[in-house]
């Protein structure tokens, strides 16, 4: 993997997902930004992140998801992580938002999950 960050786009139904590989630091997490915000504008809701191939997450990279987070959420759309490196899901553990970018499916079977053994 070299220092850049490339996006492939796929589109599965309504869903589109990104493959990103490379660095999501400070030097390129805006071509991140731009490419989530062009998704917004075109109409597209569902984007599901596949970070599988991402070497590096920095905080740069995280203000980035978080702020695209919000904006994907005031449109009652979804952005979510659907595969992760381990250096990816490492960082999103210590900063406790792994939860943040887990598919809604996850969440509420983990909701279901928890109100179940609390009974």
């Amino acid at each position: 993997m070299d220092n850049k960050l490339t996006i492939i786009q796929e589109s599965i139904d309504e869903k589109i997902i990104l493959k990103v590989s490379g660095r999501l630091d400070a030097n390129h997490a805006s071509y991140l930004d731009d490419k989530l915000s062009g998704l917004i504008q075109e109409g597209k809701y569902i984007i599901g992140l596949d970070l599988h191939e991402v070497a590096f997450l920095s905080s740069a990279g995280i203000r980035i998801l978080v702020k695209q987070n919000k904006a994907f959420k005031k449109i009652s759309g979804e952005l979510y992580i659907a595969n992760s490196s381990e250096n990816v899901q490492t960082v999103l553990d210590m900063v406790g938002m792994s939860s943040l970018f887990a598919p809604k499916g996850i969440e509420e079977k983990k909701a279901e999950t928890k109100s179940v053994s609390s009974l």
